[in-house]
């Protein structure tokens, strides 16, 4: 029976990493136009979901061999293409990384029809980068198969798993600069010691973003906002000729695939960022056309209830961080009724010290936006009870 049942997880997994890869192929297909177009943000924002796909079809099914060619093929694509291939540091940093993900397929133990039905594909993508290593790397003329192994590494770990995705973000989206072997943050560029999971974002719907939430905060913002808000005139100019009642859909149709994504990982510390995120956009739409009060009242009861569901997962789940900045946002809508739940039910999981260790930790390595700020309020509300 449990060897029955063991199969039926095996199939289950696999259909599901089946689903992620119709998906990337799909972004696959539309990085054409923008490719021939030569348009570099569009196509960057294809090839972002198609790496985003494979890794996540490869963490349901490690032995998913097309997931790992295709990823793999995004990833020489975007380095060899214009105008990323002119920036050497940019495109050598793709293609040594595509290079790490072929060669983790090519070492698969049975990488063969069934686990790859594009086998040719594969190893020609294989013989591809091989040369393009050999033409890049002096070192590869002594032992080529040596240096590609190397790749394989130092960087195959990260780039297929989803933690990779925001690294691969900045460096295609030219958020970042190189410095020696690794990609870096750029300097001055937030303070944190970690990338926003907001800017993973659509470029347009990263701008769009940051526009709404200086335009609500204002002067008043977390001190690594008010950072971010020197650069936001030139963003503003930049979007005047948007239409916002035609971008907002977008911009949270965006957010809701992260959702669904964080959703699938349980990850709800990530769900309940990306909800504070449409929750900031709720507001600055009640000042815009099309958005009568009917239509309000129906996005907030959507969200509402989201929210709900998201703490209530967090809480089975013993989650603290997630309870903790939840405590935060709770308190700062007013529903501290709420907050004064979650801070009992996180007194009898963890001991104030540890408490305060987690809040401090928050604060000095936020993964969004408003955590920083959410977590003073938590710390407040923490303060006063």
């Amino acid at each position: 029976m449990k060897g029955v049942m063991s199969i039926f997880k095996r199939f289950d997994k696999a259909r599901t990493a089946g689903k992620y890869f119709n998906e990337a192929n799909k972004y696959w297909k539309r990085a054409e136009q923008p490719l021939k177009a030569k348009d570099e943000f569009a196509l960057v924002d294809s090839l972002i979901e198609v790496i985003r796909n494979c890794q996540l079809a490869i963490a349901e099914d490690e032995n998913y061999g097309d997931a790992y060619v295709l990823l793999a093929d995004a990833l020489l694509l975007a380095g060899i293409s214009d105008p990323i291939k002119a920036d050497k540091e940019r495109s050598w940093y793709l293609v040594t990384r595509a290079a790490a993900v072929i060669y983790t397929w090519y070492t698969l133990p049975h990488r063969d029809y069934p686990i790859t039905k594009n086998v040719r594909q594969g190893e020609k993508l294989f013989g591809t980068i091989l040369d393009i290593v050999n033409a890049g790397e002096l070192e590869a003329k002594k032992d080529p198969m040596k240096l590609i192994n190397s790749y394989r590494e130092q960087y195959a770990k990260d780039i297929i798993s989803q933690k990779g995705l925001e690294e691969i973000s900045a460096v295609l989206l030219d958020r970042a600069y190189l410095k020696g072997a690794e990609y870096t943050r750029a300097p001055n560029r937030t303070p944190t010691n970690c990338q926003w999971l907001e800017e993973t974002l659509l470029p347009a719907h990263w701008s769009f973003l940051a526009k709404v939430i200086h335009v609500l905060t204002g002067p008043s913002s977390p001190p690594h906002l008010n950072q971010l808000a020197a650069g936001l005139g030139q963003i503003r100019r930049g979007l005047d000729d948007i239409d916002d009642t035609v971008l907002i859909p977008r911009v949270i149709a965006d957010i809701q695939n992260r959702m669904r994504d964080a959703y699938e990982r349980e990850d709800w510390r990530q769900m309940l960022g990306w909800l504070a995120d449409i929750g900031i956009i709720n507001g600055y739409c009640r000042n815009k056309l099309g958005y009568g009060e009917a239509s309000m009242l129906e996005l907030e009861r959507g969200w509402s209830w989201f929210l709900s569901r998201t703490i209530n997962h967090a809480r089975r789940a013993k989650d603290i961080d997630t309870m903790l900045l939840a405590i935060g946002y709770s308190h700062r809508v007013g529903v501290d009724k709420v907050a004064t739940i979650l801070l009992g039910e996180v007194r009898s999981e963890v001991s104030e010290r540890d408490m305060m260790f987690r809040m401090q930790n928050i604060s000095e390595n936020p993964i969004m936006i408003h955590e920083e700020a959410a977590i003073n309020r938590a710390s407040e509300f923490i303060n006063e009870h």
